[in-house]
């Protein structure tokens, strides 16, 4: 009894430093080196990324003991730091599209007022990007170097898309590839892309609102087998044992775990897919 309250300190220490122990350990007032580069898909591997790996393995080894008190399935819950640091790296890119997401209307606007006076379209984003919140102002100076070095702005565009995820640009290498080609103007065609973000976001809005009591729903039932095995280990383990001590209650346990993770992706892919429309 004493290992599994040790187990269920280390759990909570774990997902304590997964979650806190990046902001207390590094918090610095000066910008990192890494924030002044252009923001990329790729992740960049920082020394939070150790601290979610070794929290992990901490993390899941506890809960693996805890689980089913079996010293083999508490190795293999030492992979859990493999998934801790996947999950953090992909939270972060999310946090940092959802970000930019935010940050587009206000990109839009501020080209459009900046268009509407006698400025070419380069001169008008030259003119916009030193007003622009972070991390966008940094892919915006991408795209002028990439002009500077003789690129259309469309093309610029393109490849600062194909390099940060940001999907929205699109609208705006279009806007620039009509403008060179047909001379439309910038301004309208940005007036025309606020409005339609803003519909955008509206449906979005009521599709996550219609999708997060699903999705924490199966985040529930997903754990509930593990928390009733826990609760019978730790009230009768002599009930319990035979599901961990024996090859064949070995198979039916990791069969089941192999299971609900599969469910977890089919659901997780039906919901990502209805986000996206």
């Amino acid at each position: 009894m004493s290992l599994l309250i040790l187990c269920q300190i280390l759990v909570a220490l774990s997902v304590i430093m997964i979650f806190f122990g990046p902001k207390i350990l590094f918090k610095n007032r000066y910008v990192r080196y890494k924030d002044e580069k252009l923001e990329s898909a790729s992740g960049v591997k920082t020394s939070s990324n150790y601290i979610a790996l070794i929290a992990g393995c901490i993390g899941g080894a506890g809960i693996a003991y805890a689980v089913t008190g079996s010293m083999l399935f508490t190795l293999l819950g030492l992979s859990g730091g493999f998934f801790a640091l996947k999950w953090m790296q992909k939270k972060q890119e999310e946090d940092r599209k959802e970000l930019l997401r935010q940050q587009y209307p206000d990109i839009l606007s501020q080209l459009e007022a900046a268009s509407r006076g006698n400025l070419n379209p380069y001169q008008a984003l030259e003119d916009t990007v030193p007003n622009l919140p972070r991390p966008a102002r940094d892919i915006f100076y991408e795209v002028l170097r990439r002009v500077r070095t003789g690129q259309s702005m469309s093309d610029s565009l393109d490849d600062v898309i194909k390099e940060t995820g940001w999907r929205d640009l699109k609208t705006l290498s279009l806007a620039f590839k009509l403008n060179s080609r047909m001379g439309i103007d910038i301004s309208k065609i940005c007036n025309h892309a606020i409005e339609a973000h803003y519909d955008k976001e509206s449906q979005q809005g009521q599709i996550r609102a219609a999708t997060s009591q699903n999705a924490a729903t199966i985040k529930v039932l997903s754990g509930l087998p593990f928390f009733i095995v826990g609760v019978a280990r730790a009230v009768s383990p002599e009930f319990a044992a035979p599901l961990f001590n024996t090859l064949g209650g070995g198979i039916f346990f990791a069969l089941c775990v192999l299971m609900i993770v599969m469910g977890n992706l089919v659901a997780k892919n039906m919901i990502v897919k209805t986000l996206e429309g």
